[in-house]
């Protein structure tokens, strides 16, 4: 089920609390996207978007560390039943999924990730659904409307103009969130596990797999909580990664095939 923008804007305030979000830097950033976005092209945009996820099987890629052996699992299947598949990229496993020849149709960022990445798959087609808040204003003010064509754009706070609010703090889970609000047949959480250790392709700067850091912690937890609140039974977990005490079914990659049909 999808939360209502009250529910939505409480947690905000949960959220606030726990890892100390700036209100005044997220209305920033809202306001300078709201002002400067053009709401004729962000409706184009939206119904991109749409025609990406209803009724259609959703697989969102996050960036634990078995990303790369679930795209390599996964990849026979993306590319054999690409019909009836769309793929969404949590922002760093973008670059990932682009090393392996498989370009996302949606990306979901707060523009922290490989930015090479980002163009390419914004330039090869992809709807960047770009999330404005406090920490990214420099990142909005250089890159906003200048090299991504398909672009939507998102808040933590009440909407603005064309700047929605689907629900969701982090990026996987404002994916799942995009998933839902646009009515996906089924949806398949890959590389997502919110545990200790935080994969290489979480950021631009990682070399390799590193222990999670305590605001890292915080926001994987509140990420789980999220999925939770909203996670029905046509939301899966999917290939190595299990999310720990978590009621969703999981399936292994032989699994899906038959559940895609």
């Amino acid at each position: 089920m999808l939360l209502n923008r009250e529910a939505i804007f409480d947690y905000y305030l949960v959220v606030k609390r726990i890892i100390n979000v700036n209100t005044l830097d997220d209305l920033r950033a809202r306001s300078f996207v709201a002002a400067k976005i053009n709401c004729s092209f962000t409706r184009t945009n939206f119904r991109k978007i749409f025609q990406k996820i209803h009724r259609r099987n959703i697989f969102i890629f996050g960036a634990s560390p078995t990303l790369e052996d679930d795209i390599e699992g996964l990849r026979e299947i993306l590319f054999k039943r690409k019909s009836k598949i769309t793929i969404v990229s949590v922002d760093g496993a973008t670059k990932a999924l682009i090393d392996y020849g498989i370009y996302p149709d949606i990306v979901v960022t707060d523009l922290d990730g490989d930015f090479e990445a980002l163009f390419k798959a914004a330039f090869n087609g992809a709807v960047m659904v770009i999330h404005a808040h406090g920490d990214n204003i420099s990142a909005l003010r250089k890159y906003l409307g200048k090299l991504f064509p398909y672009s939507i754009y998102t808040t933590q706070l009440e909407p603005e103009g064309c700047v929605e609010n689907y629900g969701g703090f982090t990026d996987g889970d404002r994916a799942l969130f995009l998933a839902l609000k646009f009515s996906a047949s089924k949806i398949f959480l890959v590389a997502m596990d919110f545990g200790e250790i935080v994969g290489k392709y979480s950021k631009p700067w990682l070399k390799h797999n590193i222990k999670a850091w305590e605001t890292k912690k915080k926001k994987f937890q509140i990420a789980k909580e999220l999925i939770a609140k909203v996670a029905v039974n046509k939301v899966f977990t999917l290939g190595k990664s299990r999310i720990k005490n978590f009621n969703v079914k999981h399936l292994d990659y032989s699994e899906v095939e038959n559940i895609i049909q």
